[in-house]
């Protein structure tokens, strides 16, 4: 009974008398637990049934409840059996399924169209997957798209999960309904003579805020035109500039040693191996200088890199052409000024050099890309060609090594700590006592860049670029949606529980975390609301609540979460 004298009742199938009880209400999948006590009977409650607790005209009632279990406590006052009743939420645990695949990105970053899918409506997928009828998704950011990946995952706590990466929660409604809130943003704590106020507790909740946030994207990708030069493979498995291979003819590299390697004696059967597998179809990428050039990059030491093993090489290009309506990245491309096993296939260009391709369906391209097969090996930068290919020096009508390039996508370490570049967004905050960025790992965003040269093929070699063009303005859109979700968890907070007489018939919201309704026993019915926080005398903490529930998805179990 309350002070003003108006009766609290509640009821439940198969219960006869109830003395008293306690109603914990917040966010999340877990349900909500009500205590009752009720006076000793012969016969158990019913376990499914319709809760309802009534102050004056106020009503609160929560159908398809579930008696979990039942204890008898004696006190001073004799025996009092205490039943144990989750809300509808029960049901969520272990009903329904999610087993699907969302916003997967294609290779250069872009979203798999047919797969594409906004989180409102993924939301909403969920929410049927476990039954539920009534639900409010509108509150969800709708503009990021997070890679879904659920495989028979609980439906439930899936959903949980995904609103909790866009700071959302799920709050149940009255009427068995749930919405999805913006933790923050909701209703205030209710002021006037409707709901007397009996203790008010205020407090003042400053973030522990960072010195700013930080996205840090997948490794980026630099897409390359690299100079190759020609090397031949040595007994003991390296490879060395062609002209200071061990096994070198006395007379040079000529035509005849080209074709047939006349020149090595028969008896050397075994360099001949190594020769005839090698010279002139082995290329690898030139560091003219100890340096070669990566459009695009910079670090510490500039836009160069000294070692092959600071590149981590792809095998593809950055660029992508549709195939069956889907986007695939085009594999490595060798071209330039050769002529192929002394124009055996009739495969051949006049080119002196090579030039750049900047159209595939170009004439140049048509002519001066090998089209013959090669293979990479991506940890010493090697390309095996399936013929050999030279050039013929127009002036000396003699044979030297073809003049190509390969084109082809890598990754880079940085030369002092071999970490691999990658694309980074950065807010700072001066004036924090942190001095350090909180890192959001998202490797699902990925910087590419692709070059562009003017056809100056010819001054020393190398390639003249005018452009790169890249991706970064599309990808800093996405890392900055997810700055922005992260930046409202920092936001100072006036954290408050307040105390009323009676029953307040409010529900969960962004603010309005935690409600808990007392009634019977010989005290005052009362409720009471955490605005910001929730009331951990009554409740488990909801981070805890969820990594509680993680657990038992780990392990099988789907009994029932910690309150």
């Amino acid at each position: 009974m309350a002070a003003s004298g108006i009766e609290t009742s509640a009821t439940f199938p198969g219960v006869v008398a109830v003395v008293g009880g306690t109603f914990t209400w917040g966010h999340g999948e877990t349900p909500g637990v009500c205590v009752l006590q009720i006076a000793p009977q012969s016969r158990a409650p019913k376990t499914i049934g319709t809760l309802q607790i009534t102050y004056g005209n106020v009503g609160l009632k929560f159908d398809r409840c579930r008696v979990v279990s039942s204890k008898i406590r004696r006190d001073s006052s004799g025996q009092i059996v205490e039943v144990v009743i989750q809300d509808w939420r029960w049901e969520w645990q272990d009903r329904g399924y999610m087993n699907c695949r969302y916003n997967v990105r294609n290779g250069d970053g872009t979203l798999v169209d047919h797969w594409e899918k906004a989180p409102q409506s993924i939301a909403s997928e969920a929410f049927k997957a476990f039954g539920q009828k009534t639900f409010d998704v509108t509150k969800l950011p709708n503009q990021p798209r997070p890679l879904v990946d659920w495989t028979m995952e609980n439906p439930a706590r899936a959903l949980s999960t995904l609103c909790e990466s866009l700071g959302c929660r799920l709050a149940p409604k009255f009427g068995n309904g749930c919405d999805v809130v913006k933790v923050g943003e909701g209703q205030a704590l209710p002021t006037g003579q409707e709901f007397p106020l009996i203790e008010m507790n205020q407090g003042f909740d400053p973030p522990e805020k960072p010195g700013g946030l930080m996205v840090v994207g997948g490794p980026a990708e630099f897409q390359c035109d690299f100079e190759l030069e020609a090397v031949a493979l040595e007994a003991t498995g390296e490879y060395v500039p062609l002209d200071d291979a061990s096994y070198k003819p006395a007379d040079g590299w000529t035509t005849d040693t080209t074709i047939d390697l006349d020149g090595i004696s028969e008896a050397e059967a075994k360099i001949r191996q190594y020769a005839k597998a090698s010279v002139y179809k082995c290329y690898r990428i030139k560091f003219a200088d100890g340096r070669v050039l990566i459009p695009g990059y910079t670090d510490e030491t500039g836009d160069q890199v000294t070692r092959i093993d600071q590149l981590v090489i792809l095998d593809r290009q950055c660029e992508q052409v549709e195939q069956l309506g889907k986007k695939e990245f085009l594999p490595s491309m060798v071209y330039g000024a050769f002529r192929d096993d002394d124009n055996l296939y009739g495969y051949s260009n006049t080119l002196d050099e090579a030039k750049p391709i900047a159209d595939l369906d170009s004439d140049l391209a048509k002519t001066s890309v090998y089209r013959h097969g090669h293979t990479v090996d991506t940890e010493r930068g090697i390309v095996r060609l399936s013929t050999r290919c030279v050039h013929i020096n127009e002036d000396t009508d003699e044979i030297e090594p073809a003049k190509l390039r390969l084109r082809i996508a890598v990754c880079v370490r940085d030369y002092s700590t071999g970490g691999v570049k990658r694309h980074t967004r950065e807010r700072t905050y001066p004036g924090n006592n942190s001095t350090t960025p909180k890192v959001l790992r998202h490797e699902e965003i990925v910087a590419r860049v692709i070059p562009k040269y003017l056809n100056q093929a010819g001054l020393g070699g190398s390639f003249t670029m005018y452009e790169n063009t890249n991706n970064v303005e599309e990808i800093d859109k996405e890392a900055d949606y997810y700055l922005d979700i992260e930046e409202q968890a920092y936001q100072t907070l006036y954290p408050a529980d307040a105390t009323y007489a009676g029953i307040v018939p409010y529900s969960p919201d962004g603010t309005l975390q935690h409600i808990v309704w007392t009634w019977g026993n010989g005290g005052p019915t009362t409720t009471r609301l955490g605005y910001n926080s929730e009331l951990l005398n009554y409740i488990t903490p909801y981070k805890q609540r969820r990594i509680n529930a993680n657990v038992q998805a780990v392990v099988g179990n789907n009994g029932i979460a910690a309150q």
